[in-house]
C-alpha cells in the first residue's frame, strides 16, 4: 500500500519549506532540513534554524485514506495537545503562525493541506523497554488519564472510538474482505472471535469514555536514559476507554519474551501506574484484550491485502502464521484477570 509521503513527498522541496516557514517568520531565514521516512499518514520534516530544531508536519487530505480532514478534525487533536502541554505532560509544543493560528496550509499537487510547526522532541526512540522505562511510562500514562477525566473538547472526532477496530471488522464483513488462504484463516479467525467476546458494544459501555492517544508504541515515544522525554503523533487520538491506551503499549511489550518475562512486564506496569491512579481488575483484563486486538487484526488485514495483490509468498505466509504462535501465552495472562 503506497504511503501518502511516497506520492507527494518529492514535492516538499527547500522552496516549499521556505514557503511554509513564511507563515511563522516575518524575515527570510537560514535553515537546513531532513525528511523523516517513518510513518504512512503524514509528511514530517526536521528543520534546524540556528541551534533550534522544529518539526513541520504536513497532514494528508484524508485520515486513514477515508476520513476527510477539516478544521474541526484537526483542532480536536491540537487543542488536546495544548491541554496536555499546559499541564506539564511531555508533548511537542505547537508554534503559532504570525497571525496567531495553530496551523497553516500548503499546496501539494491538487491538495490544500494543513501544516503544523512543532518543537522538536529530544531523546531517542528505543527498541527495548527495561524495568525503569516501563515504570516511568506507566506513571506518565496514569497522569495523562487522571488529567484527561477533566478535559472536555468542543468537538468529538469519533464518539465510538473504543470500537474502532470492532467497527472496522464489521465493515470488512459486509465487504467480504476475508483471507482465502485456509491456513491463515484457521490461525487468525478464532483469535479475533475470542477477543471480540471482550471488546464489543455491550462490554465497552461499562468503562468511562475520555480522550486518549491510542497509538502509544515505541515509534511515538522518546526517552533520555530511562526517562520519557516526549510523546508525539496524536493524529489517532480519539474518545475511547483507558484499556485501549494500555493495550497498544502492552502490544509493544509482548512482542518478545517468554511468559514469565511478559508477566513481569505487566506487573511492573500496573504497580507503577497504580501509584498515580487505581485500575480495576476489569480494566486490566480489557487492556490485555486490546493488546490482542492491536496485535492480530492489523496483521490479518495485511495478509488480506498481500493475498489480494498477489504478494502472499510462501515466506510471507509463514511469517503471518508464526505471528499467531504467541496467542496461547498472551491468553494465559488474560485469564489471570478473569
Amino acid at each position: 500500500m503506497d504511503r501518502f509521503k511516497d506520492k507527494y513527498g518529492h514535492l516538499v522541496t527547500k522552496t516549499k519549506i521556505r514557503e511554509i516557514l513564511s507563515n511563522y517568520y516575518f524575515d527570510d531565514i537560514v535553515f537546513s532540513f531532513e525528511k523523516i521516512d517513518s510513518g504512512y499518514e503524514n509528511i514530517n520534516i526536521i528543520i534546524k534554524i540556528g541551534v533550534k530544531k522544529f518539526v513541520p508536519r504536513i497532514y494528508n487530505d484524508k485520515q486513514y485514506g477515508r476520513v476527510k480532514r477539516d478544521e474541526k478534525h484537526l483542532l480536536y487533536e491540537l487543542n488536546f495537545l495544548n491541554y496536555l502541554s499546559e499541564n506539564n505532560i511531555p508533548v511537542a509544543r505547537i508554534n503559532k503562525t504570525i497571525d496567531g493560528a495553530l496551523f497553516s496550509k500548503t499546496q501539494l499537487g491538487d491538495h490544500n493541506l494543513f501544516v503544523i510547526l512543532f518543537d522538536f522532541i529530544y531523546g531517542k526512540e528505543i527498541n527495548k523497554f527495561n524495568k525503569e522505562k516501563i515504570e516511568d511510562m506507566a506513571k506518565w500514562m496514569a497522569r495523562i488519564h487522571k488529567l484527561t477525566f477533566d478535559y472536555k473538547p468542543n468537538y468529538i472526532r469519533e464518539k465510538d472510538g473504543s470500537l474502532n477496530y470492532y467497527n472496522w471488522w464489521q465493515d470488512s464483513e459486509m465487504k467480504k474482505q476475508r483471507v482465502k488462504d485456509k491456513d491463515i484463516s484457521n490461525a487468525y479467525l478464532p483469535i479475533i472471535n475470542y477477543y471480540q467476546q471482550y471488546i464489543n458494544p455491550d462490554t465497552v459501555k461499562r468503562f468511562p469514555i475520555l480522550q486518549i492517544h491510542t497509538d502509544l508504541h515505541q515509534g511515538n515515544l522518546c526517552f533520555i536514559n530511562n526517562k520519557l522525554s516526549g510523546i508525539f503523533d496524536f493524529d489517532d487520538t480519539r474518545h475511547s476507554i483507558i484499556p485501549e491506551d494500555l493495550g497498544m503499549f502492552f502490544h509493544v511489550l509482548f512482542k518478545k519474551g517468554h511468559r514469565k518475562a511478559c508477566k513481569r512486564k505487566v506487573d511492573t506496569f500496573f504497580q507503577s501506574y497504580e501509584k498515580v491512579r487505581n485500575l480495576t481488575r476489569q480494566e486490566k483484563q480489557m487492556a490485555l484484550c486490546y493488546a490482542l486486538e492491536k496485535r492480530y487484526q492489523g496483521r490479518y488485514f495485511e495478509a488480506y491485502h498481500d493475498e489480494k495483490d498477489g504478494k502472499l509468498t510462501k515466506e510471507l505466509k509463514q511469517y503471518y502464521l508464526d505471528y499467531t504462535k504467541r496467542f496461547k501465552l498472551l491468553n494465559s495472562l488474560i485469564k489471570e484477570y478473569s
